[in-house]
């Protein structure tokens, strides 16, 4: 018997059970509700399909595992080696806590920065726009030459011209924005992006260290850590958090502090609808 009629079987049993279990509460039944007993079979009927649902991904992920052990015994070479330093990367990349998780991988958190902005630009509607308050003082090259930077802008801008609002503080060390950073600050600006400049050696806010930066949807809450480890850094790892505390800090408090202490670059002006290719209008 294929796997598909072996689990087509499977189902229908688990139907069949389900079934009999709530016949067998309404057939003793003095008043009979047949409804009743009707929701309790269809409620077994879902609670067994759902473990057989769970049974399944196990079995496949364990199918996989083994796959990739097989190939990496079989194959005792370069190829083999990187199939098993890209596992063992992998299983230690995304740890899962109680309201956040982190992604503890360098390319891994840029990329999960990209797919942050896919999602809130399928979120967002202009019957409930989204805010989002993002503060950025790692090194500015993401939003200079990286692989990324035109994708992100291209989200960005998708999110402004659907309604959504973001405001950028970047920070630097110098008194006044240094041309990378107007360049980049311009770019964001013409996709909708208002962009203030927070100067951190004039330490008009002295219990932040900007060594790790953050995004904050104003409207849930829900916030993205970027964690360079130190002022200045490269993103070291991403925790994304259904919350707004970040050590010990609410980010909101922090966000109008540093917003306050900063100064206007560029207002967003209203978008046009173009894609950019590296950094080009398409």
């Amino acid at each position: 018997m294929n796997r598909w009629s072996t689990d087509a079987l499977k189902r229908a049993v688990f139907t069949l059970i389900g079934l009999v279990v709530g016949l067998l509460d309404y057939l003793p039944a003095d008043q009979p509700d047949l409804l009743e007993s009707f929701y309790k079979a269809f409620a077994v009927t879902a609670l067994l399909f759902i473990s057989e649902l769970a049974l399944e991904i196990r079995d496949s992920q364990i199918r996989d595992k083994e796959i990739s052990n097989q190939f990496i015994r079989r194959n005792n070479n370069i190829t083999g080696a990187l199939l098993a330093q890209i596992n063992n990367e992998l299983d230690r990349a995304v740890k899962v806590q109680d309201n956040q998780f982190i992604v503890d991988h360098e390319t891994l958190a840029i990329l999960s920065y990209d797919t942050f902005w896919k999602l809130l630009v399928e979120r967002v509607d202009p019957s409930r726009p989204l805010t989002v308050q993002t503060i950025h003082s790692c090194a500015i090259d993401v939003w200079v030459d990286h692989p990324l930077t035109a994708s992100l802008l291209n989200r960005q801008r998708e999110f402004c011209l659907k309604g959504g609002k973001i405001t950028r503080l970047i920070c630097d060390r110098a008194s006044e924005a240094p041309g990378q950073i107007l360049d980049s600050a311009k770019k964001m600006a013409d996709a909708g992006i208002s962009v203030s400049y927070y100067n951190l050696a004039s330490q008009r806010i002295l219990d932040h260290n900007f060594a790790w930066d953050f995004a904050r949807i104003n409207e849930t809450g829900e916030s993205a850590i970027w964690d360079s480890f130190i002022p200045g850094g490269v993103i070291g790892e991403a925790i994304y958090l259904n919350h707004s505390q970040y050590k010990g800090k609410d980010l909101k408090v922090l966000w109008d502090r540093v917003s306050l202490a900063s100064t206007l670059l560029f207002n967003g002006k209203q978008p046009k609808d173009e894609r950019l290719t590296q950094g080009v209008p398409k």
